[in-house]
């Protein structure tokens, strides 16, 4: 095995566990748990957009669950954290200024402010008001 081979699947694995314990493999560049894994997901990203990332890595990474856009991955990670607090509260009235929930009443917000601009895709909008 070479050397870029070997550091893949060290990162490789890092990401399986980030992903056990965060729930997604949307990886911070400020996350203090390994600085250069964050680089080496954006890595991955843009060899896929260039079309040079390896189709056996392709599967490896699309079988955890990884985003390959990181807007459209963030967006289904929030969306899903939505979801999960209607079930535990029975509503989506999540405050902007939540103390409990802070990132996802930001994005609450963010999403009805994208709707009133009519900048919201139908898609979003329609699953959010399912």
């Amino acid at each position: 095995m070479t050397k870029e081979e070997q550091h893949w699947e060290r990162q490789f694995a890092a990401l399986v566990k980030y992903r056990r314990e965060h729930g997604h493999c949307l990886v911070s560049q400020s996350w203090w748990g390994n600085p250069s894994l964050a680089s080496w997901v954006g890595v991955q990203r843009a060899l896929w957009r260039r079309d040079k990332l390896r189709p056996d890595r392709f599967r490896r990474l699309l079988r955890i669950g990884f985003g390959w856009d990181h807007q459209d991955a963030l967006w289904e990670w929030r969306f899903a954290e939505l979801e999960a607090y209607r079930r535990r509260h029975g509503n989506c009235q999540v405050r902007s200024r939540s103390k409990k929930y802070p990132s996802l009443g930001n994005w609450v917000h963010f999403q009805r402010t994208l709707k009133r601009a009519g900048r919201l895709s139908a898609e979003r909008s329609r699953r959010l008001e399912r």
